[in-house]
């Protein structure tokens, strides 16, 4: 991807830290930092329902200037004595400004917590200049949240999984296959209060599905000496069997007798799907799904006329699947979704009759369908490849609204 000024479309939502850290239940969050950084979050905090869990510190020039130790630290200890109910933990966020001030975090989260020990106290960085380094606000975010989670010395029998922000379905293959061998499954959206959240540290296995969440769940495991698999959401049929064999050495249970009926009503949903399609091109968005490219390539594979990619952003775990469809399908056209020339597509298109998977690349195309999919919420495994297929139908047979969906998802924060 080349290096160049960013544009982001009204389609660019997803999640940020901030949104992220809302999932830990009797949890608050401080951002300080100043006026301007703070109104695109504010926005989002009323879009997406949390407004009431969040509050800004507002830091002036003279702040930065002098340094703004001693007003964090009375920021938060106004902003507990304002709270109607006592909370579990404050996250305590500061911007890209406070990674050249270099504000002694640690010492104010010390006071805080010599202050009150029923609270834990964790600093995070909204720092998008780190995103291209190998400690991006999501990750450092996430590592925030998975410290507050103890060493367990008696695990459940349960298998946790870290990195998806929406509740799987109860038709999920994973969960009723666990359930079925007296294992649960533990999510954090799932998670009601803190208690609950903690529980997440006790589990006997890990899936890791989103890259983000690879160092801090990792670390959590080996604190925990559990077995992590990093399986990020795969639609492909061969990549849901192979990461079913490596749960199941992890759990000591063979699954595949039980996957063949699975297995079957997927490829039935993928035939019916590929028949009501027909010819229809498939625009493939990475804030529909993590691995753009992955999914290219099997629905490719599958029999589906993908035509084009737009992503924000190419991951290391996509460069394989990247190169594969260099050979497989030539044709294939790879846009930059934040490029500043996409508002050229923008301007000059018409109604286009192609099929957006993720609304960021119906919004650039002007799609008349979209499957409104973000970030591959809910989705894993065989029915979460059965629920594609049968979004893919549904969205064909109708035009899509797309100001609608912009708005009911809100922005990224």
């Amino acid at each position: 991807m080349k290096e160049s000024l960013h544009y982001c479309s009204p389609a660019h939502g997803g999640w940020g830290p901030i949104r992220m850290t809302q999932l830990v239940p009797e949890s608050q969050l401080l951002f300080c930092c100043p006026s301007a950084c703070f109104r695109h979050g504010a926005l989002g905090a009323f879009q997406h329902g949390y407004k009431n869990r969040m509050a800004y510190l507002y830091l002036t020039r003279e702040d930065i200037i002098r340094g703004y130790d001693d007003i964090l630290l009375e920021g938060a200890e106004e902003y507990l004595c304002r709270l109607e109910e006592r909370l579990k933990v404050l996250f305590l966020f500061v911007s890209c400004l406070d990674d050249f001030i270099g504000t002694d975090l640690e010492a104010i989260l010390a006071e805080l917590s010599e202050r009150h020990p029923d609270i834990i106290f964790r600093a995070c960085h909204m720092n998008p200049i780190a995103a291209d380094t190998k400690l991006p606000p999501l990750v450092t975010a996430y590592q925030s949240m998975m410290s507050l989670l103890p060493i367990a010395e008696t695990k459940h029998r349960a298998v946790g999984l870290f990195g998806n922000n929406v509740k799987l379905p109860e038709s999920s293959d994973l969960r009723l296959l666990l359930s079925r061998i007296g294992e649960e499954l533990i999510e954090l959206p799932d998670m009601e209060d803190f208690a609950s959240f903690q529980r997440l540290g006790a589990v006997r296995a890990a899936i890791i599905t989103e890259p983000y969440a690879k160092p801090g769940a990792s670390r959590l495991a080996e604190r925990n000496r559990i077995p992590a698999l990093f399986q990020p959401v795969s639609y492909s049929l061969s990549e849901i069997k192979q990461n079913y064999e490596a749960l199941g050495q992890a759990l000591g249970h063979d699954f595949s007798g039980e996957l063949i009926d699975w297995e079957e009503k997927a490829k039935a949903e993928i035939a019916k799907t590929r028949e009501a399609l027909g010819e229809l091109p498939l625009l493939i968005s990475d804030s529909a799904v993590r691995r753009p490219f992955a999914l290219a390539e099997t629905l490719h594979a599958y029999g589906f006329c993908v035509r084009e990619v737009s992503l924000s952003k190419l991951l290391p775990i996509e460069r394989e699947a990247k190169t594969r469809l260099s050979e497989s399908l030539p044709s294939l056209r790879i846009r930059e979704a934040l490029a500043p020339e996409r508002t050229l597509d923008y301007a000059q298109q018409e109604r286009s009759d192609t099929l957006a998977i993720g609304s960021e690349v119906a919004y650039y195309a002007g799609s008349r369908h979209l499957l409104d999919l973000a970030s591959d919420e809910g989705m894993y495994g065989y029915d979460g490849l059965i629920r594609l297929m049968r979004s893919l139908r549904e969205s064909a047979a109708e035009e899509a609204d797309l100001r609608t969906s912009i708005e009911a998802y809100g922005g990224i924060v």
